[in-house]
């Protein structure tokens, strides 16, 4: 007697093979975006309005599914209603305008929405081991001034379910209004590259805990301010009185 095949395995979702493509930026990189897929790919909108959370997930697990490659999302205002979860050999790459005082925030800017009352709950994007995280601004447009809401973090090394944190990338990531940008998982895990990372957070920028091998942090800008309106167009002018780097350890 030959067994079923398993029902799980009969429903697992088919993905095109990816096509691998140099993709040109309108800002300036220092490296080369080679992708397999885009995020349009998958019908990401990138209009600020239409929840792009699941072409997101599509395309990071399309990714995953081929064994690992890049994934190129072009400038545009993406909403993502829901969480994201980077998969084991995944990169996302954006392109953003080099951040500055007063500068409009311009370039691929990732709209979030989940989490909204508390610290505690899954960070906006999680990072399995070997992921990257390149160019792009993370925004929360209903954080207000006068009502400021914590959330989980914006970006996390390392998922619980997945042994060690190790070899997470997060490279010219801009947060707006964060409540906290980025943080390690306190299961042990090594080796993060965070660098050139600016923004708004209103907590910590960066908190970090139970390294077992040695990263690198390098040019991180943080400042104290925070949008008055949720009209993101009008942030930049917003006058910066003070900058100052937060980093936390503990």
């Amino acid at each position: 007697i030959i067994p079923a095949a398993n029902a799980a395995e009969e429903e697992k979702p088919s993905y095109p093979a990816p096509n691998f493509k140099l993709y040109q930026t309108d800002y300036y990189t220092d490296e080369y975006v080679i992708a397999g897929y885009t995020v349009q790919d998958f019908g990401a909108k990138g209009d600020g309005v239409t929840d792009d959370t699941k072409a997101f997930q599509d395309a990071i697990d399309a990714a995953a599914a081929a064994g690992g490659c890049t994934i190129w999302v072009p400038e545009g205002r993406y909403a993502i209603k829901g969480n994201l979860v980077m998969k084991q050999g995944v990169s996302i790459n954006g392109e953003i305008d080099t951040p500055g005082r007063d500068k409009a925030v311009k370039g691929t800017i990732l709209q979030a929405y989940a989490g909204r009352g508390s610290i505690e709950g899954d960070p906006f994007i999680m990072m399995q081991p070997v992921t990257g995280i390149h160019d792009l601004a993370i925004w929360y447009p209903e954080q207000e001034a006068d009502n400021i809401q914590p959330y989980p973090p914006a970006i996390q090394m390392g998922d619980p379910s997945v042994w060690g944190n190790d070899y997470v990338t997060v490279d010219n990531i801009e947060f707006v209004n964060a409540y906290l940008g980025y943080k390690n998982n306190p299961n042990m895990g090594g080796c993060p590259i965070v660098r050139n990372i600016y923004g708004t957070p209103l907590k910590s920028g960066i908190r970090i805990d139970s390294l077992a091998d040695v990263g690198r942090i390098e040019n991180c800008d943080f400042h104290r301010c925070i949008g008055k309106t949720r009209d993101f167009r009008e942030l930049p002018a917003i006058k910066i009185r003070t900058e100052a780097t937060y980093m936390k350890t503990v």
